[in-house]
């Protein structure tokens, strides 16, 4: 019973010490925990950034890509390979004018595209946005061949990064290419970009050739750092990456490496440890001069404050335990004038901060919810629009009034829909119209190669209230990924199972590409969409996150293999009113086949 003999002084020290000795603990514990969880943010953000730009580098090389496929299909430039020996000379300048047009749209329709030029050996012209050339030396003709001839699909010619393409192609004819048509990419803007990854200059960016060709961004001062760390790298391996720690210039970096096997080429952000997690070094000395500083504080001030403490420290105690369990409305008074009166008048405030910032967090949550509602109902997939003004023309072209009636009417109806922001809620049925008409749309466009089956919606669950806009995203899911490249007959349907309580609507396609690697993780990103609040969510997660938000846990999207080999999405949510059972079977298919 040595405690008891200790006098008041020496047990309030003691108190002391036995308080802030757990604290200190779990300071450490709350400094070691944040001090974890923010290199974690941190590399998730790298991470989330290098396949963010890859992504988006690999989606602008692919649209360069096609242009180029395009472009040496087009008609002037064949009208001018092939018929310019019949031509008249106005006619063959009025084709050229043309073709150097159509090369400046070219240019301008994509920010990396740093100039194009058209070769006609057969013409000895040469044709770029600014200029047009007679006079091909033979040099100039050899560097062609050479540069075509490496078939790489970015090429390292000079300071300068060229994309090729022929016609005809030399695989498909014995005979040499009757063009050339030749797209310099711009170095300078692709490193623009490249810097904007990393802000405020806190590391590097940069990616290169696997070959080793080529690089764009800042290359570190230690190369040999770094050809050990790429030689650890997968270099084969679809979306291969990787991330960790390296030393570079003797110093450690924090990496995340990002491989493109498509393109052939790699990205890598790399940034200095010190620099990054500096701060963090710095808050962990502050605490222990903290630390050291409590006990000093603790020994100079125990005499003046143990005959003041025990009563009204119980008392705070226990309106911070309430607090603690969320009571926000309820502290007690403290009558007596002096420290801790100030303390329980701060007290009392800030639970009256906390209860009002409660509220407004709340409420801000609820207005951002509807915000992305609002942004939702606006967004128009522009590569939709592009393909319908295709569609349009050619129809034109081609005198079809019929057709161009049905298309105008049904564009005019899905605009009508699109741009009407007055409810948030709309009937299944209007829903399902407004499918009906994208559909038929895409038939128009798509012709033979397309069947849309869509059943009958039940008549119970016609006037059933859901958000607006939550079957288009997943009916253009279906044809962005699934149906547009299919080689074969693209199928798409749309059915309905009505419950008592609840109703499914399902989505189903026949499209390629849909590996199980890839439906495993879509899945795994709808059951982690509620935890992570910051991800951005379009398509599929979107409108699964909508569905939660709206009705809960228990309904949403769940997403397996369809029949056909493609993308089955199921589509689950609450019939309110309740549907009362009704006997027969009210579903009929309603069946869209062009072909």
């Amino acid at each position: 019973m040595e405690w008891l003999k200790l006098n008041l002084f020496k047990k309030v020290i003691a108190v002391f010490f036995i308080a802030i000795i757990p604290l200190l603990i779990i300071g450490v514990a709350l400094n070691q925990t944040g001090t974890t969880i923010i290199q974690r943010d941190i590399e998730e953000s790298m991470h989330s950034r290098v396949q963010f730009y890859m992504n988006s580098f690999e989606t602008e090389m692919d649209r360069i890509i096609r242009m180029k496929q395009q472009y040496t299909v087009d008609n002037d430039i064949q009208t001018l390979v092939m018929h310019h020996m019949i031509l008249s000379d106005i006619d063959l300048y009025y084709t050229v004018l043309e073709v150097q047009r159509k090369l400046m749209q070219f240019k301008e329709a994509s920010l990396f595209v740093e100039g194009v030029r058209l070769y006609v050996p057969e013409l000895d012209m040469r044709i770029d946005d600014v200029f047009i050339e007679r006079g091909i030396a033979s040099t100039e003709l050899t560097e062609l061949e050479q540069k075509y001839g490496r078939m790489e699909l970015i090429t390292a010619y000079g300071d300068q990064l060229i994309m090729m393409d022929s016609y005809p192609k030399s695989i498909l004819r014995d005979n040499e290419p009757q063009i050339y048509l030749e797209v310099e990419l711009s170095k300078q803007k692709i490193e623009q970009t490249l810097r904007t990854i990393i802000p405020n200059k806190l590391g590097e960016t940069v990616i290169w050739d696997l070959n080793g060709r080529w690089h764009l961004g800042t290359l570190p001062s230690d190369m040999e750092g770094l050809r050990r760390l790429l030689d650890d790298q997968p270099q084969s391996h679809d979306n291969a990456y990787m991330d960790g720690r390296v030393e570079l210039d003797r110093k450690p970096h924090l990496y995340a490496y990002q491989l493109s096997p498509r393109l052939g080429a790699a990205l890598m952000i790399y940034v200095d440890e010190s620099e990054l997690l500096g701060p963090l070094h710095w808050h962990k000395r502050l605490f222990w001069i903290l630390a050291a500083t409590s006990v000093c504080v603790i020994l100079l001030f125990s005499l003046w404050i143990y005959r003041l403490i025990h009563k009204p420290m119980y008392m705070l105690t226990s309106a911070f335990r309430r607090v603690e369990k969320g009571d926000l409305t309820v502290v007690h008074s403290y009558d007596k004038r002096d420290e801790f009166r100030y303390l329980y008048r701060q007290l009392a405030q800030l639970t009256a901060r906390l209860k009002g910032l409660t509220e407004d967090i709340y409420e801000q949550e609820l207005r951002l919810n509807r915000t992305e509602l609002k942004q939702l109902q606006a967004q128009i997939n522009p590569h939709f629009l592009y393909n319908i003004f295709f569609l349009l023309n050619r129809v034109l072209k081609l005198e079809d009034v019929e057709t161009a009636k049905k298309l105008t009417v049904h564009l005019g109806k899905y605009f009508q829909y699109m741009t009407r922001n007055s409810r948030d809620e709309v009937s299944l049925l209007e829903e399902v119209e407004h499918i009906r008409s994208y559909t038929s749309i895409q038939s128009l466009r798509f012709g033979s190669k397309l069947s849309v089956e869509l059943e009958q919606l039940p008549s119970e669950v016609q006037d059933v209230k859901v958000p607006r806009l939550i079957l288009q995203p997943l009916v253009e899911n279906a044809f962005e990924y699934g149906l547009e490249d299919n080689p074969e007959k693209g199928r798409l349907r749309i059915g309905y199972e009505a419950g008592t309580h609840s109703m499914e609507v399902q989505i189903e396609d026949n499209g390629i590409g849909l590996t199980d690697e890839k439906l495993l993780m879509l899945g795994s990103r709808l059951t982690s969409l509620e935890a992570d609040r910051k991800l951005e969510t379009t398509g599929i997660l979107n409108v699964h996150r909508r569905l939660q938000l709206r009705y809960g846990e228990g309904y949403g999207l769940t997403l397996q293999r369809s029949r056909w080999g493609g993308l089955l999405v199921k589509l689950r949510m609450p019939v309110l009113p309740a549907l009362e059972q009704q006997g027969g079977d009210d579903n009929h298919e309603q069946i869209i086949d062009c072909g």
